[in-house]
């Protein structure tokens, strides 16, 4: 009987962070910190200040 060896492919461990810091940089890029209005607090669950990722780019 012959074993068959495994071939290892390293090709995509490596591609995982590779691609999450190419994910998360522009995040971290294109984020812009929104401070809350009285009204809108209200309605929030979360801090006073929001972090925006896509819709303030998007209204200009």
């Amino acid at each position: 009987m012959s074993r068959r060896l495994k071939e290892e492919n390293p090709g995509q461990i490596i591609l995982m962070p590779i691609a999450a810091i190419i994910t998360i940089i522009p995040l971290i890029v294109f984020s812009k910190f929104v401070k809350l209005s009285e009204i809108e607090m209200k309605s929030w669950t979360g801090e006073q200040i929001y972090a925006d990722f896509f819709s303030y780019y998007k209204s200009q």
